[in-house]
């Protein structure tokens, strides 16, 4: 009988001077058990498109991030010196989580994002990305000039504006087409998109699910490490053991309002004989019962 154990891997993220203290990340801590069979499988058609794998090769140094940041921004001295990934921001409304956060050697923010689709609310959910990086990285009392600038990196699965770019890149600009901000800058990725040049060599490596038919570049490197050694699938391994606790988590919470909603729905019950059996705060029911107009 195969011996069954379990496996601890520690990640330790090494926060960036410019972060306030009480943002940065201080480590997470995954438990899986040995690395199975489905699950390797899984990862053989796997590409970076999958955030799974991005989330990986992001945090294995910064070999990826600084390819990636260099070939979309068109700037070949870009150094970068630390990435964060999975990095949240706390608001009093609504945090966000980026994929991965990165400054480069001149204190510039960079953050990327993987996502199949472009839909009709990601100019708004950029505009929450950028609001709350600010209010994150400007110290109460600190001027405005200690802000540092800002680069959203944006990886679609797909051309997000249909016109065949490798990349779209926009800022703030006037009616005379003059950039009026130069510290923010938005570049959106079309990973779909098939040139002969530079560009789309990389972007059929962030494609390919084969690591034998990809092109020598850091990305290959990287998806070395993921596929083809130890540690790469040990990683994969306990993030695919806790997304899949998350989305039993999940599955089991839309289960529960969805019986709420039904119990609202019908007026079988009050919303205090809910929370009661829910073991619910009365806010709780009343937010789900704002949504079927209760």
């Amino acid at each position: 009988m195969r011996e069954e154990r379990e496996v601890v891997i520690q990640f330790s993220l090494i926060p960036m001077g410019v972060m306030p203290s009480s943002l940065c990340d201080s480590g997470a801590e995954y438990h899986a058990g040995d690395i199975t069979r489905d699950c390797l499988e899984e990862l053989r058609h796997k590409s970076f498109l999958s955030d799974s794998v991005f989330n990986i090769g992001m945090r294995h140094g910064t070999k990826m991030a600084e390819y990636l940041a260099r070939m979309i921004t068109g700037d070949r001295e870009l150094r970068i010196e630390k990435v964060l990934t999975q990095y949240g921001i706390e608001n009093l409304g609504h945090s966000v989580r980026m994929d991965a956060l990165a400054v480069d050697s001149k204190g510039r923010m960079i953050d990327f994002e993987m996502q199949m689709e472009r839909d009709k609310d990601i100019n708004r959910r950029m505009r929450m990305y950028e609001s709350s990086f600010n209010l994150a990285f400007l110290a109460k009392g600190s001027l405005y000039s200690c802000l540092p600038s800002f680069t959203m990196i944006w990886l679609y699965g797909e051309d997000p504006h249909g016109r065949g770019r490798a990349v779209y890149t926009s800022q703030w600009k006037d009616q005379e087409n003059m950039v009026t901000d130069e510290s923010v800058v938005r570049h959106e990725v079309n990973t779909r998109y098939t040139g002969e040049d530079e560009m789309g060599r990389m972007m059929y490596n962030i494609r390919c699910e084969e690591y034998d038919k990809m092109n020598d570049d850091p990305l290959k490197e990287t998806m070395d490490y993921i596929k083809n050694t130890k540690e790469g699938m040990m990683e994969y391994t306990s993030d695919y053991a806790r997304w899949k606790r998350e989305g039993e988590e999940k599955g089991r919470a839309e289960g529960r309002e969805s019986t709420i909603e039904t119990l609202l729905r019908d007026k079988l019950v009050t919303p205090e004989q809910i929370a009661k059996s829910f073991n619910m705060s009365l806010s709780e029911v009343c937010r789900i019962a704002e949504n079927i107009d209760y």
